[in-house]
């Protein structure tokens, strides 16, 4: 008969039931948790590949939209040429999607070299876009990230509205690389107070969309990494908004 360790055979289980159990316990804690939460992890994963935007989004109709970018991905691509600059783009993308497998979201598409992700809060688009800006997956490729919070139509398996035109002009404020937040996904996140935030510098900026009649207040995250060049840069107006069609 095959012995738990610890546990001396049938007599001792028979007098010692709450020590069996105890054990047994102990050692699914101990050893099952790591596992408990790859698999929790991978049943996540799997779940979020199958469902469509529709069953996604349920009857939601706010999300926190993020778009990314690679700075002066065009100039990097004829550097490296076709096969170092799929195998680059093969590995920035792995890391974003094993970035993204931490947040609820949904992946709409590449666009490109550029990511259209939603997720459910303001919050969790905010940590991803600060953790891809920490780490690429390759130190070669810097990126731009906008985030914004609104109202968009679900048809298929793609979002609509205002709402996504805005984001993507939010995103292409900062040219070389950066965190931008619209004013409403700002005030959501800085709302939550969140202490691991607490190190982030936030500077306001004035900027014109083109299609809209005034100037739009955005949100520009000054990190360690970024500080030196944003406070040196701060008040710039080379702004590719105006270029959008």
């Amino acid at each position: 008969m095959a012995r738990h360790p610890g546990i001396d055979g049938p007599s001792k289980i028979a007098r010692n039931p709450d020590r069996v159990a105890r054990l047994i316990l102990k050692r699914s804690l101990t050893q099952g948790v790591a596992l408990g939460y790859h698999i929790s992890r991978r049943w996540r994963e799997d779940r979020m590949k199958r469902q469509t935007l529709q069953e996604w989004a349920g009857v939601s109709r706010i999300f926190a939209l993020v778009f990314t970018d690679i700075v002066d991905s065009t100039s990097l691509a004829v550097q490296l040429g076709d096969e170092s600059w799929i195998e680059l783009l093969r590995k920035h993308f792995a890391q974003v999607r094993r970035l993204l497998a931490q947040y609820e979201h949904h992946e709409i598409k590449i666009i490109g070299d550029s990511f259209m992700v939603i997720f459910r809060t303001a919050l969790d688009a905010f940590d991803f876009g600060l953790a891809l800006e920490k780490d690429t997956g390759d130190s070669r490729i810097r990126i731009r990230v906008g985030i914004h919070v609104g109202s968009a139509r679900v048809i298929d398996d793609d979002i609509f509205g205002n709402m996504v035109n805005y984001t993507k002009r939010v995103e292409g404020v900062q040219l070389e690389g950066g965190i931008t937040l619209s004013d409403v996904a700002y005030r959501e996140i800085t709302n939550e107070k969140a202490a691991r935030h607490s190190w982030l510098v936030f500077q306001s900026l004035q900027v014109p969309f083109k299609g809209l009649p005034n100037q739009e207040l955005v949100w520009l995250v000054i990190t360690p990494a970024n500080a030196a060049r944003l406070l040196g840069n701060a008040l710039r107006t080379r702004l590719p908004n105006s270029k959008l069609g």
